[in-house]
């Protein structure tokens, strides 16, 4: 019963944490009262009420975002300024608890509750965070995913059929739109062959048994696709014209690092010089420990993220600067203009380098939580040297908060979340 009160406690605790956490980055957003009017949305004011089926065909994106299905009930009771601010509230709220459960999974440290809470602080504030949760479309997909990349871990070691079952619902909650189901597949695919490496037979046979079930899930997922696939055919002609190439020629190797893709964050990242050199901390901090630590770490999964994580870092790179010479990758660029030609092309929408990239900061932010455990582990005889690691881990702390300052400080994310105000009487025609 006391463990099952503690349990309660933390749960309730996380939750308040987590309502906290969003009021500290939007509480000028919150308490303003309007609309917010950002790229790729409609004012909520004008739209109908969410429709399952419209002029006879299927909505697609209702009946993937699983995650969202809250906010869309929510449209049927709430008025439309509330449910505007809970699109923007939401992912916020979803990614702290889901990055605070994810990296206590890793933390097996004395006041590791502490730990992860500030890993989930800092997630939620860096400005990789603010960047992929400012399109609702796949907000949802960057806050949860860092409970798929964990739950695949508990699942190698604890196979079975209530591990299929879970993991099947953890990568049905990250099938949000097109690009979240499909980053979803493949990252439980790139870990199965992961898996097959390490000859994991019995997570395979735990992931066979999961695809009929989130097949059965999911179901009206592919019955929308299978409906609809001439609109989104079309749709990825038009996106490859205007998008694809642009893309896939201006990531720096740099900005990939920290999670930032081709239209970094509408905020000011770099407002003083220093800001720069704060923004590295964490993910040198985090490969270099890894590379330290690596014998321990691998008992986990966390090798697996870590080498996602460079993958996408290195393939979504145009340039690089090293020793004041900049050298030329574009290896994407090369598949691209390879798959042009194949039937393939058509739905390379789905993986703009801009959106691939969401994978990062969970990839990133997970590393570091098996990094911090193992730093945090280490038994040092000194009493002086003792406080070493934790002199270290407090500088990368302060320097991911002092870089992720432009998205916390003003309440709005810079005045990307400002609401409008709406008159009385355009309301009511409305």
């Amino acid at each position: 019963m006391e463990l099952k009160t503690k349990r309660t406690l933390e749960i309730v605790l996380v939750v308040l944490g987590g309502i906290i956490d969003t009021f500290i980055i939007l509480w000028k957003t919150i308490l303003t009262p309007g609309l917010i009017y950002v790229r790729d949305s409609y004012p909520p004011i004008i739209q109908p009420k969410p429709s399952f089926v419209s002029n006879g065909m299927i909505n697609l994106i209702t009946l993937m975002d699983n995650p969202d299905m809250p906010l869309l009930l929510f449209q049927y009771f709430f008025p439309s300024c509330v449910n505007d601010k809970l699109s923007y509230i939401y992912p916020i709220f979803l990614g702290f608890i889901s990055m605070y459960f994810s990296s206590k999974y890793f933390l097996k440290v004395k006041y590791r509750e502490v730990i992860a809470g500030i890993i989930a602080f800092l997630y939620t504030i860096s400005p990789a965070f603010m960047y992929f949760t400012y399109w609702n479309d796949y907000a949802t997909f960057v806050a949860l995913y860092p409970a798929l990349l964990a739950g695949l871990d508990y699942v190698s070691k604890s196979p079975g059929v209530k591990s299929a079952l879970l993991l099947a619902m953890l990568a049905s909650l990250t099938t949000t739109d097109p690009r979240g189901f499909s980053f979803t597949v493949l990252t439980v695919l790139a870990y199965a062959l992961y898996s097959s490496i390490r000859r994991d037979l019995k997570f395979l046979k735990t992931f066979a048994i999961a695809i009929p079930v989130y097949i059965a899930l999911n179901i009206r997922t592919f019955i929308a696709l299978f409906l609809q696939q001439r609109v989104y055919t079309g749709l990825g002609n038009s996106i490859e014209v205007v998008q694809l190439w642009l893309n896939y020629c201006t990531f720096s190797f740099e900005d990939n690092l920290r999670g930032l893709g081709i239209f970094r964050p509408l905020i000011n990242l770099f407002p003083n010089p220093l800001f720069y050199v704060y923004s590295f901390f964490l993910p040198l901090f985090t490969i270099l420990g890894f590379v330290f630590f690596v014998e321990k770490l691998r008992k986990t999964s966390i090798p697996f993220y870590l080498a996602l994580y460079i993958l996408i870092v290195v393939v979504e790179s145009s340039t690089i600067d090293l020793f004041n010479h900049q050298f030329t990758l574009n290896l994407v660029y090369y598949i691209n203009d390879w798959l042009k030609n194949t039937p393939f092309f058509t739905y390379m929408w789905i993986f703009l380098p801009t959106y691939v990239t969401e994978m990062i900061p969970a990839l990133l932010f997970l590393t570091f939580a098996g990094v911090v455990n193992e730093v945090l582990s280490v038994r040092i005889r000194l009493a002086v040297a003792k406080l070493l690691p934790i002199f270290l881990l407090i500088l990368v702390i302060l320097g991911q908060v002092v870089y992720s300052y432009s998205s916390y400080s003003s309440g709005n994310y810079e005045g990307n979340y400002t609401p409008i105000p709406v008159i009385k009487p355009v309301y009511e025609i409305a």
